[in-house]
């Protein structure tokens, strides 16, 4: 396991990653993965006849890529486990667009006795133009350093 311990994560601290973008296999493989094939992702010729003019990744897409890019923003710690998050959505996605997390620590909670603590970050999956797309505020079980502190 890499990464910092719950001891070692500040309050206050904020990482970016670099960016990723979004192709037509990653539409493919999430809805494989998923099964979700709704038209505004899987078909052109119905999404291009709605307001989105286009087609456009499936919303839930978002928080798969913004968990995956939070690892690539130098602000690895050690998740013993991954016990929730809010999600908000902002934006669509679509085929082309260069997206990059920012994360920011809001808060930490010792949790005598256990071995972890919690933190509370908030993730902002931002696009190419700088534009937040969606944002989730996550609760994560940080490994201690020591059991008992």
């Amino acid at each position: 396991m890499t990464g910092a311990f719950f001891e070692e994560v500040e309050v206050g601290f904020k990482a970016e990653s670099p960016g990723r973008t979004i192709t037509e296999a990653d539409l493919v493989t999430f809805a494989a993965i998923s099964g979700d094939y709704d038209c505004l992702s899987a078909d052109e010729e119905f999404a291009r006849f709605t307001e989105y003019r286009g087609r456009v990744a499936p919303p839930l897409l978002g928080p798969c890529i913004l968990s995956g890019l939070a690892y690539r923003t130098g602000l690895s710690v050690k998740v013993l486990a991954f016990s929730g998050g809010e999600w908000k959505f902002h934006g669509d996605i679509r085929i082309g667009d260069t997206l990059r997390v920012r994360i920011h620590v809001l808060q930490k909670r010792d949790l005598r006795g256990r071995e972890g603590g919690m933190v509370i970050e908030q993730w902002d999956l931002i696009n190419q133009r700088d534009e937040l797309v969606q944002e989730a505020r996550v609760s994560l079980l940080v490994a201690k350093r020591t059991v008992g502190s």
